[in-house]
């Protein structure tokens, strides 16, 4: 069962952070995920606390099922690690700079190939 811990502020109860344990890595380090759930307004604080186990428990069932799918395809992680890093930076660079920059004519092919090994390959 994932872990319900309360935040207050001023003895009031503004969110519950949940922490699920997924297992351990290759090198026996816990694999954990955090996430931050705020209750719904009007709740007495016995009920609040009743759906955040009720919310942590379905976000658990959730990640584990997820890691589980990671676990058995590699790709799927590695995939999912890639789309993460994507920003507007990586897509001016893969939209505008390269085709400037890299692609132009100019350039050896193994300046092309560098390139895309060591950059592309990061993003």
């Amino acid at each position: 069962m994932a872990t319900v811990i309360e935040n207050k502020k001023n003895g009031k109860t503004v969110s519950f952070k949940f922490r699920a344990y997924l297992g351990r890595n290759e090198i026996g380090k816990q694999i954990n995920q955090y996430t931050t759930w705020f209750a719904p307004d009007g709740l007495s604080p016995a009920k609040a606390l009743k759906a955040a186990e009720k919310a942590a428990a379905e976000w658990e069932a959730k990640v584990q099922e997820e890691y589980e799918k990671e676990v058995l395809d590699p790709i799927r992680k590695q995939q999912r690690l890639i789309n993460e890093a994507k920003t507007p930076f990586t897509e001016f660079i893969n939209d505008i700079w390269f085709p400037l920059a890299i692609y132009d004519g100019e350039h050896k092919a193994t300046t092309i190939e560098f390139y895309n090994v060591k950059y592309l390959s990061l993003i």
